[in-house]
């Protein structure tokens, strides 16, 4: 799925939307979801000091978020494999906010690089793996739960940095995540050990 993605085409419409709306997205099970509500608090301050522009939270999950909020609009929206990737597509930047725990500190941070192989800047908590997916300008790595507010108001509010970050994410995904970088790695490894 990620090999066919046309970042010229796909950001063409999200530059389309920038103007009215910036979409954050984020993918997980229920079971996560406590770590996207814990920064709830902060995506609304940044939303309610965007001005003349929606902030969407699209949650793709077989859970909900059902938290009130003023400024930060939330869809909830039942994860199926095509519709997170579509949502994805359809997004501007992809979040993946952890707790730090031990648990944690062993994420594999799949939804990040599946977040920058469809060309979104991501915006990560600084745990785990996750810092090894941040590289070369594609987005920030969040130690301080009030950063947030600023990642957000910086990607949502300059619309070069956002396509800057952009372009980043996804020349970083085909350099180290593609399939056709994965399978030159096995066959190489193959043929010489």
């Amino acid at each position: 799925m990620m090999e066919r993605v046309d970042l010229a085409v796909i950001n063409r419409k999200r530059e389309e939307s920038f103007n009215e709306q910036v979409v954050l997205v984020w993918v997980g099970t229920k079971g996560n979801l406590k770590h996207l509500e814990n920064i709830i608090p902060q995506l609304e301050e940044a939303a309610s000091k965007v001005e003349n522009k929606k902030i969407v939270l699209k949650i793709i999950s077989d859970g909900s978020i059902n938290q009130a909020t003023r400024n930060l609009i939330i869809k909830n929206i039942k994860w199926d494999r095509q519709v997170a990737f579509e949502e994805m597509l359809n997004s501007h930047i992809g979040l993946m906010p952890l707790i730090e725990n031990e648990f944690t500190k062993g994420k594999c941070a799949f939804k990040a690089v599946q977040s920058i192989g469809c060309g979104l800047p991501v915006i990560l908590s600084d745990v785990g793996m996750n810092k090894d997916v941040i590289e070369k300008g594609n987005g920030f790595l969040i130690k301080d739960d009030r950063k947030w507010v600023e990642a957000v108001l910086e990607l949502a509010t300059k619309k070069n940095v956002w396509k800057e970050k952009s372009d980043s994410s996804r020349a970083l995904w085909l350099e180290k995540y593609s399939a056709e970088k994965n399978k030159n790695l096995i066959l190489d490894i193959l043929v010489h050990n």
